[in-house]
């Protein structure tokens, strides 16, 4: 029989190659407005921007510093003396996806919510990203325009790949690594999952887009109430900023050998929290591998809940257990 993986990385590959075909992937930079697909669409993009950051629940400060793919925005919270805590989020997703957390997390950490430069929000890329490493540098940039010489580093998601990159490149700069729902990263997808998403980026209506969340969510979305309220929103968020913002091409992300994670967990001590019914990969077999392969990392598997479930149920508990881990001086 042929490898499941390798036979999913082949799906993806065959997908990505024909969104590219299909014109769906571009970044074109020839007007002022770039990356939004209009003036109009940017005004209009700022404007819900700010009004939901009104829900940030914590002080705040706003900083933006250049990097070689643009400007990114980063809102700054917690006591200016307190250890730095870096925050990236997940595929698109802004910094405004830490408010469940930010409050705890803020407390005692002087906390740097990034809007990603390749992603939405107030971020403004001036050219693509197109390889893996250009995550790295641009991240790298970041981190050295902040002057953090050394710091936490928590993320998301599409954004725990981006971390576990950084941290394998430069071990030296992260003291303490968290990789919440690492999607791709540990496990691959399957061929399912490749063409709902696919499906979903290629015609991004309503019922498409709703169909794809709430399979994607489907543990929270069966609980009714605000859990599927928060998804709703969720759908509600995403339709929008695609209708304000050029298409840009996906990078893949890199499914990291044994050998790099071992390096890693090695080198930095990490935490990954996993969601049992994650649809992005196969969470349970993704901790068993890293259990194997790298046992010095501590693992944690929460079940009952899908990718979003972390933000959307299980907060508290994410927050609680990643300030135990920041703050355990034998880790």
């Amino acid at each position: 029989m042929r490898n499941p993986a390798a036979m999913a990385w082949m799906a993806l590959l065959v997908a990505c190659g024909v969104t590219i075909l299909l014109g769906t992937g571009g970044d074109s930079m020839s007007a002022t407005y770039y990356p939004h697909r209009s003036l109009e669409a940017r005004e209009q993009y700022y404007a819900h921007y700010d009004e939901q950051a009104q829900r940030w629940p914590v002080e705040y400060q706003e900083q933006t510093v250049d990097t070689s793919f643009g400007s990114t925005f980063i809102r700054v919270s917690g006591p200016e003396d307190a250890p730095p805590l870096v925050l990236v989020p997940g595929d698109t997703d802004t910094s405004l996806s830490w408010i469940p957390f930010i409050e705890e997390l803020s407390a005692n950490h002087r906390t740097f919510a990034i809007d990603h430069v390749y992603d939405y929000g107030r971020s403004v890329r001036t050219r693509p990203m197109k390889r893996p490493e250009d995550f790295v540098t641009w991240l790298d940039e970041v981190l050295i325009s902040l002057g953090l010489e050394r710091t936490d580093l928590m993320s998301y998601s599409y954004g725990s790949w981006q971390a576990s990159m950084y941290a394998l490149a430069h071990p030296e700069r992260i003291r303490k690594l968290i990789l919440i729902a690492p999607a791709a990263t540990v496990e691959p997808p399957s061929i399912y999952v490749v063409l709902r998403a696919v499906l979903q980026d290629l015609f991004p209506t309503r019922s498409i887009m709703t169909s794809y969340m709430y399979w994607l969510c489907e543990d929270e979305v069966r609980l009714g109430g605000q859990s599927k309220a928060t998804v709703d929103q969720l759908i509600d968020e995403l339709l929008f900023s695609r209708k304000c913002y050029v298409r840009r091409r996906f990078v893949m992300p890199t499914n990291l050998s044994d050998e790099e994670w071992a390096a890693l967990a090695l080198a930095v001590p990490t935490l990954c929290i996993a969601a049992e019914n994650d649809k992005t990969h196969n969470a349970p077999r993704a901790i068993e591998r890293l259990i194997k392969v790298a046992p010095a990392l501590e693992t944690e598997m929460v079940e009952g809940i899908g990718h979003q479930g972390f933000a959307i149920l299980k907060a508290d508990w994410v927050t609680e257990r990643a300030l135990r881990f920041l703050e355990d001086t034998d880790s």
